[in-house]
């Protein structure tokens, strides 16, 4: 999860904010299973599918630092060499010294001789009919262990909270999933059962998690924001690829730019977006925010500078499913208390409502996603 279970014992703040952002930093490197064949396919059925260097060109910059992109024109180098682009493929290298030496360890062709054709067709009247999401909305703080939320426990609030969203989202049609069960701790086994269930991938990965920064406000997560380090790790790279191959990233921003709105506006939620100057909140360092250069219309996020408000890239566990579109809304729980005590059933309905209507949005919006 985004904030690992920190033991109690630990009463200062500061210390337990760095073993916190350490452990966090840690999770997206613990050991998926790569399936290269596997990813192939799934890129290849993607209605989003690239098929030029420029393409991916385009939106790189959120993916990675741009200290890790070496573009020399015909090709694109990142990380030194354990990804390169070029005109016809993208490659994969082990190491540097495999990229020296021209041992790739896996190639997509960038414009294959022939695409798989969308993995289903749309059908039924309903707005989400033939969309699949998986959700995964699940305890993950022991912080908020003894918290009250009006009259229920924090695992009666989470709880209420899945069952409202997967019954929402499946009274408007889509096919809802859960990524692990409630007694399932292990966020690898869930993305790697979803990677398996192929060929029908979730088209969007929906995990709504708390910050415990006692503030007010809230930012959606996207996918992006690897490191130079990440790229030794198999993992990563294919991660990279199929956001890259893709726009994985660019979906996911979409929507999570359509999340941060429905829950901004006063007549939802109202909650304050966080900006990209973000402050004393804990995962500065461990973000970045998404420039306003990427199209995110229809939401209509204000800006800070060049980058949008209340959305930003980071580098989760959760970004290993081959999903469409990732996003982790992540509201502060300070804001979600206040919010909560007076009504928490009504809070939850509201909060329901305002992911089912972003959800509606970005679906409405790019019908060829689908």
């Amino acid at each position: 999860m985004l904030y690992p279970l920190i033991p109690r014992m630990i009463h200062s703040k500061k210390i337990a904010i760095f073993l916190g952002l350490l452990l966090a930093d840690l999770i997206p490197q613990l050991g998926f299973c790569v399936d290269w064949d596997r990813l192939d396919l799934v890129v290849n059925k993607s209605p989003t599918r690239v098929t030029t260097l420029q393409d991916i060109r385009d939106h790189l910059s959120l993916l990675t630092s741009p200290a890790n992109i070496q573009d020399q024109g015909d090709r694109i180098v990142i990380a030194g060499g354990f990804i390169v682009m070029d005109q016809t493929a993208i490659r994969s290298y082990r190491s540097v010294a495999d990229f020296n030496a021209d041992q790739e360890e896996h190639r997509i062709l960038l414009n294959p001789d022939h695409l798989e054709s969308a993995l289903a067709d749309r059908a039924g009247g309903q707005p989400l009919s033939g969309i699949r999401i998986a959700l995964d909305i699940i305890p993950s703080h022991k912080f908020y262990d003894n918290l009250p939320f009006g009259d229920l426990s924090y695992l009666q609030f989470v709880d209420t909270l899945q069952t409202q969203i997967q019954q929402d989202l499946a009274n408007q049609g889509a096919a809802v999933s859960l990524m692990r069960s409630k007694n399932q701790t292990n966020l690898t086994t869930g993305v790697d059962a979803l990677n398996a269930a192929l060929p029908l991938p979730p088209h969007i990965l929906l995990s709504t998690q708390f910050n415990n920064d006692h503030q007010d406000g809230m930012v959606t997560f996207c996918g992006g924001f690897l490191s130079q380090n990440d790229f030794n790790r198999d993992t990563q790279r294919a991660r990279f690829i199929h956001a890259a191959l893709t726009k994985k990233h660019i979906c996911s921003a979409q929507l999570g730019a359509c999340i941060s709105q429905a829950c901004h506006e006063p007549g939802n939620l109202g909650v304050q977006l966080l900006a990209p100057s973000y402050g004393n909140f804990t995962f500065e360092g461990n973000a970045d925010p998404i420039p306003t250069t990427v199209p995110l219309v229809p939401a209509q996020l204000e800006h800070e500078g060049n980058f949008y408000v209340g959305i930003s890239t980071r580098n989760l566990a959760h970004n290993g499913v081959y999903a469409g579109a990732v996003v982790i809304p992540f509201p502060d729980m300070q804001w979600v208390q206040k919010q909560v005590t007076p009504d928490p059933q009504a809070w939850i309905h509201r909060y329901v409502q305002a992911l089912g209507t972003a959800v509606n949005t970005y679906v409405a919006a790019h019908p060829n996603y689908f």
